[in-house]
Protein backbone atom coordinates (compact mmCIF):
# COMPACT_ATOMS: atom_id res chain seq x y z
CA UNK A 1 0.00 0.00 0.00
CA UNK A 2 1.35 3.08 -1.35
CA UNK A 3 0.49 6.04 1.60
CA UNK A 4 0.62 9.80 0.64
CA UNK A 5 0.36 12.86 2.28
CA UNK A 6 -3.52 13.38 3.28
CA UNK A 7 -4.56 9.71 3.08
CA UNK A 8 -7.00 8.19 5.29
CA UNK A 9 -6.47 4.89 6.55
CA UNK A 10 -7.72 2.14 8.93
CA UNK A 11 -5.33 0.43 11.65
CA UNK A 12 -5.64 -3.23 11.35
CA UNK A 13 -4.29 -4.81 14.37
CA UNK A 14 -6.73 -8.26 14.82
CA UNK A 15 -4.44 -9.94 17.21
CA UNK A 16 -5.72 -9.34 20.90
CA UNK A 17 -2.18 -10.16 22.27
CA UNK A 18 -1.05 -7.02 20.30
CA UNK A 19 -0.11 -4.02 22.69
CA UNK A 20 -1.88 -1.77 20.05
CA UNK A 21 -5.14 -4.07 19.98
CA UNK A 22 -7.32 -1.02 20.79
CA UNK A 23 -6.48 0.95 17.62
CA UNK A 24 -7.66 -1.74 15.78
CA UNK A 25 -10.43 -0.72 13.07
CA UNK A 26 -10.14 2.83 14.03
CA UNK A 27 -9.36 5.31 10.74
CA UNK A 28 -6.23 7.73 10.52
CA UNK A 29 -4.96 10.54 8.46
CA UNK A 30 -1.35 10.36 7.26
CA UNK A 31 0.20 13.68 8.07
CA UNK A 32 3.79 13.03 6.40
CA UNK A 33 4.43 10.46 3.39
CA UNK A 34 8.36 10.57 4.13
CA UNK A 35 8.66 7.36 5.97
CA UNK A 36 10.80 6.44 9.03
CA UNK A 37 12.49 3.25 9.68
CA UNK A 38 13.56 1.80 13.01
CA UNK A 39 16.94 2.47 15.32
CA UNK A 40 18.28 -0.80 13.13
CA UNK A 41 16.53 0.43 9.68
CA UNK A 42 15.04 -2.66 9.07
CA UNK A 43 11.60 -1.68 9.28
CA UNK A 44 9.41 0.95 7.88
CA UNK A 45 6.89 2.95 9.51
CA UNK A 46 4.49 5.79 8.54
CA UNK A 47 3.50 8.41 11.24
CA UNK A 48 -0.61 8.62 11.27
CA UNK A 49 -3.02 11.10 13.25
CA UNK A 50 -5.90 9.70 14.85
CA UNK A 51 -9.47 10.53 14.52
CA UNK A 52 -10.80 9.65 17.57
CA UNK A 53 -8.09 11.63 19.39
CA UNK A 54 -5.14 14.16 19.36
CA UNK A 55 -2.32 11.86 19.03
CA UNK A 56 -0.18 10.37 16.08
CA UNK A 57 1.67 6.97 15.98
CA UNK A 58 4.63 5.11 13.82
CA UNK A 59 2.68 2.41 12.19
CA UNK A 60 4.02 -0.73 10.37
CA UNK A 61 2.70 -0.18 6.64
CA UNK A 62 0.98 -3.92 6.97
CA UNK A 63 -1.02 -2.77 9.99
CA UNK A 64 -3.07 -0.49 7.69
CA UNK A 65 -5.62 -1.16 5.11
CA UNK A 66 -8.34 1.48 2.77
CA UNK A 67 -10.82 3.38 4.78
CA UNK A 68 -14.09 1.29 5.48
CA UNK A 69 -16.03 4.37 5.79
CA UNK A 70 -15.54 7.63 3.38
CA UNK A 71 -14.74 11.03 4.89
CA UNK A 72 -17.83 12.64 6.48
CA UNK A 73 -18.60 15.40 3.77
CA UNK A 74 -18.01 18.97 4.21
CA UNK A 75 -20.65 21.20 4.62
CA UNK A 76 -20.13 24.80 4.51
CA UNK A 77 -22.27 27.20 6.91
CA UNK A 78 -22.78 30.66 6.21
CA UNK A 79 -22.45 32.52 9.56
CA UNK A 80 -25.93 34.42 8.99
CA UNK A 81 -28.96 31.75 9.33
CA UNK A 82 -30.30 33.75 7.01
CA UNK A 83 -28.19 33.14 3.88
CA UNK A 84 -28.75 29.39 4.54
CA UNK A 85 -30.99 27.70 2.07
Amino acid sequence: MTLTLGDRVRIDIPDELDPDFNLHSEHAIVPDNDPGRCICGCEVFYKVALEIQELSIEMHPWNMRPPIEPLPPVESHSPDPAERV
